[in-house]
């Protein structure tokens, strides 16, 4: 069968004046043909720049030609595509150019026929128009495709993007708004839709697997449910707010390099919530509605695989918490997500209850506080807290806890309130295939996981942790930063504070 190295090398000798250009970072820094994982399966692809005014890096801002081939869970090759691409956070010029890209392919439906134009899911600022090819298709057939594609495309979307095509009339700017906010309106209706059907999913396992019939209990359990949907709408970190995020990862320096160096990448990991810092963890929410936790005495259908990240990117007291050297404090790493990195999944901001059962949601201080939201999820655990109450006669602590299981983990004790935490909540079946195991401890890989260098905006050394400028070259991550932080007496500054932060205490 074909690879993508045979197609390389062929377009490379019939195209000396437009080459596959070198990409990646670290050890694969260089290399014509980047290797990732795509929804937990390898991924390899090629690129060739739209022109020179357009850059193909990092992952989450690039325009250009992309020859891709993606292999399933046994490393065989099952998918191959051409595609033009635009990644890119946002631009205000993105309706507009996938209008653009729609009325290429109509002038030229005939060569371009199976070519289809289509949006980012989590992000409709990404914009492809792609075709997939067959299997068996020959290297001397994928390049001539690719050609085809260039010479049709690559004029008049340069044109487009470089402002020199002529505008049309005001009616026809109008009408196309008008078309691209109905799209906008529809895609928006289709998550929803799709949301919607994966908690009915959710819901009917649970009372099948608990063998729910009387209809008064059914009642219940989906009025409880239907709850926990409005407390995560609420909590869901998405849009404006989503685009405008950083989230640190407070770790060790040697799993950060293990995540982003060549040979040693292992993926970015969800745990299963056993074992954590946290003693009361999962426990909270529980004892806030006075339900016996029952379900720890064994392993639940539904197994919530978390990741934890703060907004608070250069905390001491998380230095001094997570990612220790030899039990040794602040001598570990944050890095610092963008937005990019959470596009394939959703992601909860962290609900703090204290003793007097006041409620607190987890704002970065860069964030506008938003008490309307605070005062609208508190009245939701209230009222979660009466219904509990009164169905206790109906429903068994194990059957509450699996209605609950997606939002228990999302409250914490407000003694952590400082962490400022969000977390991805990932509820995989227990027979999920792709559940892996390191010393007793169950986890996931999160998609996308190898490509995690492309989303990282910068690293913070935490004040005692050594070696930031051999990670720095190692790494490729150019942008890596000690924290200011005194501690101990000692300060390791070898490079000025992050320009892209505000002054720290």
């Amino acid at each position: 069968m074909i690879t993508i190295e045979e197609v390389v090398k062929l377009w490379d000798e019939e195209h000396p004046n437009m080459q596959i250009e070198a990409q990646g970072y670290g050890r694969q820094k260089g290399k014509k043909v980047r290797e990732g994982m795509m929804f937990n399966r390898l991924n390899k692809e090629a690129v060739i720049k739209l022109s020179e005014d357009f850059d193909f890096e990092p992952w989450g801002n690039r325009t250009c030609y992309v020859f891709g081939f993606n292999y399933n869970n046994e490393n065989v090759l099952n998918e191959i595509y051409i595609r033009f691409e635009r990644r890119i956070i946002k631009h205000p010029n993105t309706n507009s150019l996938y209008i653009e890209l729609k009325s290429i392919k109509e002038k030229a439906e005939s060569k371009l026929e199976k070519f289809t134009v289509s949006r980012g899911r989590k992000n409709p600022n990404h914009l492809f128009l792609e075709m997939e090819l067959e299997l068996s298709s020959s290297k001397e057939f994928i390049c001539a495709r690719m050609k085809e594609l260039i010479d049709l495309t690559r004029e008049e979307i340069c044109n487009f993007l470089t402002g020199t095509q002529e505008q049309e009339g005001e009616q026809q700017e109008e009408e196309q708004l008008e078309g691209e906010q109905q799209e906008e309106k529809q895609q928006e209706e289709e998550e929803l839709e799709r949301r919607e059907q994966q908690e009915r999913d959710r819901l009917k396992k649970i009372l099948v697997k608990h063998e729910v019939k009387d209809e008064k209990q059914r009642e219940m359990c989906k009025e409880i449910h239907d709850i926990t949907k409005s407390i995560l709408k609420e909590l869901i970190i998405e849009g404006k707010d989503l685009g405008s995020l950083k989230a640190a990862y407070y770790t060790k320096k040697e799993i950060a390099e293990n995540l982003l160096i060549g040979d040693t990448l292992c993926g970015f990991r969800l745990y299963y919530t056993s074992e954590m810092n946290d003693p009361s963890e999962g426990e909270v929410l529980l004892n806030f509605l006075e339900i016996k936790n029952e379900n720890r005495a064994e392993l639940p259908e539904n197994i919530p695989f978390i990741a934890c990240f703060s907004l608070e990117e250069n905390s001491l007291n998380q230095f001094r918490l997570y990612g220790k050297e030899g039990d040794n404090e602040a001598t570990g790493v944050s890095i610092v997500f963008g937005c990019s990195f959470f596009e394939n999944c959703e992601l909860y901001r962290c609900v703090y209850i204290d003793r007097e059962e006041r409620f607190k949601v987890s704002f970065s201080k860069e964030e506008n506080y938003d008490k309307t939201k605070e005062e609208e999820i508190e009245k939701h655990f209230k009222k979660l807290k009466e219904l509990c109450e009164k169905s206790k006669e109906y429903i068994k602590p194990k059957l509450l806890a699996d209605l609950l299981i997606k939002i228990i983990y999302l409250v914490k004790d407000s003694a952590f309130e400082e962490e400022r935490e969000c977390r991805i909540v990932d509820l995989k079946d227990k027979k999920f295939d792709s559940i892996k195991i390191d010393k007793n401890r169950l986890y996931i890989i999160k998609e996308n996981a190898k490509e995690i260098i492309d989303h990282i905006e910068y690293i913070y050394f935490a004040p005692l942790a050594e070696g930031m400028e051999a990670f720095e070259i190692k790494t490729g991550v150019k942008k890596c930063y000690r924290s200011l932080h005194p501690y101990r007496g000692k300060n390791l500054l070898s490079k000025p504070r992050c320009p892209l932060l505000s002054e720290q205490k």
